[in-house]
Order: structure tokens, then sequence, then C-alpha cells
């Protein structure tokens, strides 16, 4: 199927690795100039420039720190130097406090929300206007399943700031009604990617499903998840290739929506986990 892309431009926050670098892939293999974002790696990230132009792909780098007014700020200006605007705005970066409601301190809320949640506020501020301008952009959130179901006290801060980006893409498509824009959010469950099957590698090896990718999955699906439907985790190129249609014409008649690519995880839910309540003895 022809996407029609050919020719956009579009920034995806945090994609020097995981699912952002598929997504980066993913519309730079649909004629899409890819602004490729990153807080630290900058060899990463000109190491994926330089694949997607050997593919014969457009891509830029525009390194900052997407938690801050700065960082934020000079990432729109090399977009502006370089290739004058963006069509489309993919928030994916992301942090992941693996803490419960009893050890994560408030800090680490503040610090989870800053990235996740007011970074998307900075760039849709900076951004959307030019999109606005032009009669024509996307907006994706890369929010998560675990937003929209109960996340089995399984990093409660990260599903708090997960809702609050799919409830923001509902907000803001009301906004944009009759632009020419279209805001939706895609929400999976854990994907394979190496950082997510790293994190039950130790797990998983314990519970006797051995090491490799397949036996985490299995692990993962058996201890954490409530039989889905699907058993097994959604790839990276799964969650991008739904990216890529919610940014092409074909889906102008989609905004608002939360599109939930998680296997089906969010059907059946999380298994519960709760953890031990420190209650005074007095």
């Amino acid at each position: 199927m022809e996407l029609n892309l050919k020719g956009k431009k579009a920034l995806v926050t945090g994609s020097t690795a995981g699912i952002g670098q598929g997504i980066v892939k993913t519309l730079a293999a649909e004629g899409v100039t890819v602004v490729i974002n990153g807080r630290s790696s900058e060899e990463k990230a000109k190491k994926l420039k330089s694949e997607i132009e050997k593919s014969g792909g457009k891509a830029i780098v525009a390194m900052g720190d997407v938690s801050s007014d700065n960082g934020v700020q000079e990432v729109v200006n090399k977009i502006k130097s370089e290739i004058g605007n963006i069509d489309i705005l993919v928030n994916n970066a992301g942090i992941y406090p693996w803490g419960n409601w009893w050890n994560s301190t408030p800090e680490e809320w503040i610090k989870t929300y800053e990235v996740d949640v007011v970074s998307n506020v900075r760039f849709i501020q900076a951004l959307v206007p030019m999109m606005v301008r032009k009669g024509w952009g996307r907006v994706i959130q890369i929010s998560s399943a675990s937003g929209h179901t109960t996340p089995a006290n399984l990093a409660p801060v990260y599903a708090c700031t997960k809702a609050s980006q799919t409830h923001m893409a509902r907000s803001l498509a009301v906004e944009l009604r009759g632009t020419g824009i279209t805001v939706n959010a895609v929400c999976p469950a854990p994907v394979s990617t190496k950082t997510t099957l790293e994190l039950f590698k130790e797990s998983a090896k314990e519970k006797g499903y051995g090491e490799n990718d397949k036996g985490i999955q299995k692990f993962f699906v058996d201890t954490v998840m409530h039989n889905p439907p699907v058993e097994r985790m959604a790839t990276v190129e799964e969650i991008a290739g739904t990216v890529a249609y919610l940014c092409s014409p074909i889906a102008d008649h989609i905004s608002g929506s939360e599109f939930l690519t998680d296997c089906g995880y969010s059907i059946t839910g999380f298994r519960p986990a709760p953890s031990e309540i420190p209650v005074p003895n007095k």
C-alpha cells in the first residue's frame, strides 16, 4: 500500500534506539525526511543517520534533552535551520522508573512527568503552530497499554504519565479540529526491544524459561499477563507500522483515538503484583 508520505518531514523524539529507532527507519523508508533525536547518544544518532542515508533515505540529527526548555529549543532550532519545519511530530521519548507506590519518590514522579509528559507539551507548543500554518500535520503520542488498564503496581508513575499522554491526544485533537491536523495515541504493551528483554532476562532464567528471546517472552506472558490473545510481545516493526499508517493521508479520518497495539494484553490485564505496604507499628 502506498502511504503517500514522500516529501513529509518528521521529528521522532528519543529515536536513537528501541521503538523510536524503528519509527524513524519505517518513516524514512516511506520517503519522509526524519529528525533523529536523543539526549546523549550522538554517536548512535549519527550511525542511524548513516544507515538511513545508505538505504536512500533522508535524515538529520537534532540532539537535546527533552526534559528541559533549553534542550527542546536546541532541537527546534536545528529543525528550523536545516529543514525549516516539520509535518509530523512523534512524542516517543520517555523513561521507565522501576518502582512501586511505596519506594518511588516524589522526585522520581516529577522527573518522569518532565520527560514523559511535559516534553510533549513543549514540542507541541513549539511545532504544531507550523503545521496549522500549512494546513496539514500529524501528532502521535507513544503512550502505553499500562495507561489504559490496571498496571498491577508495575511502575505506577510510568502508568500515570502514559494515561496523561493518551488524554493529551484526545484533548489536542478537539483543539485542532478544522486545521487539517490529526492527533492520536499508540499504546503498546512491553515490546520486544533489547532493553525490555534484558529487563526480564534474569527472572526468566531463574524460573527456568531460559535466556533467549522466545523464553523471555514466554516468561513475561505467563507471569505478568493474564492469558493474552496473542501470546507474545509486539515487535518494534509492528508498532512503527501502526505509526506510519496514522501519519499517512490514508488516516485523515482518524483523530483523538487510542490504538492499543498490545497483543490484546489490555483485554485480560496484568497479573496483580501488590507490594508490601509500610504500615507503622504504632
